[in-house]
């Protein structure tokens, strides 16, 4: 069987296992790139030859590194559901991203300082009070925009200080399960608490002098759907404008977060719990350079020695 029949019937079994926007991502590669190719080729004809050809000509045409690898993506996914269906024995797209020479940066950690996080919060209180609750909620519990996003008050226990982190809201759709696919538990500090406390009271207060039904959503949106994140976005980069703070995406007050836990002295593996991460491996590449003090007190009780 050729590859096009075989990805259009594999694209219908997993659509309903995918993430929509993975869906659409794989969907996408397969129509625009893979198949003008390879379309017309038996799976078992396809070589790691031809798909270094392939992703050739596309670099040739002004695509980036990881572009390449996101092409690879989906039939590297088909390749390895057909191994186990014994409809072949090897997968030319295998590791993609070495085929397609994406080197592994590391992304640099720009936090936010203790000034700036008090600037902007202050800012925030004053000028958007009702984004005061989500942007301190970002800064205390390091989620992700799309993870907050979706939290209902079904997902808070603020007598317990925690929060279950199971859905996420990205592109328009809410998607059932994280980014990693896991759900975990995150802690709440007290503040944090107290501040969601009275973000509560307040829609509790003024869904009764609407007479309307109190949100499910910590953050709905003005018509009382979800919030989009791109106007969110746009609010945030308004707020430190006018706090004359340089801009760093909000994502990064995720590495805020991490980065403070661990001056702090917390495990390495309590950030990774609370972030959510895939892997310890993947907490040690991005944090494990900020861990204070951890060398040198290593080698000082060589001399204790």
């Amino acid at each position: 069987m050729h590859l096009t029949a075989t990805a259009d019937r594999w694209l219908k079994e997993n659509q309903d296992r995918l993430k929509r926007n993975t869906y659409k991502s794989y969907a996408q590669n397969f129509r625009d790139h893979l198949l003008p190719t390879l379309g017309d080729w038996p799976l078992h004809g396809i070589t790691r030859q031809h798909l270094k050809t392939l992703l050739a000509q596309k670099k040739k045409a002004g695509l980036a590194p990881n572009s390449l690898r996101l092409i690879l993506a989906p039939l590297s996914k088909l390749y390895t559901d057909a191994i186990d269906a014994g409809l072949v024995q090897m997968n030319p797209a295998l590791r993609p991203s070495k085929l397609a020479q994406v080197r592994g940066k590391k992304q640099a950690i720009d936090i936010f300082t203790v000034e700036e996080e008090q600037t902007i919060l202050a800012a925030a209180e004053r000028y958007a009070p009702k984004h005061y609750p989500i942007i301190f909620l970002l800064f205390r519990t390091g989620l992700r925009l799309g993870e907050a996003l979706a939290l209902t008050w079904a997902d808070l226990d603020l007598l317990q200080g925690s929060a279950v982190i199971a859905k996420n809201w990205t592109h328009g759709h809410l998607e059932l399960s994280t980014k990693t696919g896991r759900t975990r538990r995150v802690d709440l500090s007290t503040k944090l608490c107290d501040v969601l406390q009275g973000w509560r009271e307040q829609q509790m207060s003024e869904s009764e002098m609407k007479d309307t039904v109190p949100p499910t959503l910590l953050f709905p949106g003005r018509f009382g759907g979800h919030l989009d994140g791109k106007s969110w976005y746009t609010l945030w980069c308004k707020l430190l404008v006018r706090c004359h703070v340089r801009f760093r995406p909000p994502h990064h007050l995720r590495h805020t977060y991490a980065s403070r836990l661990l001056a702090n002295g917390e495990s390495i593996v309590y950030v990774k719990d609370q972030l959510g991460h895939g892997s310890i491996q993947m907490t040690v590449d991005t944090y494990g350079h900020l861990i204070p003090g951890t060398n040198r007190q290593a080698v000082n009780k060589l001399d204790s020695a």
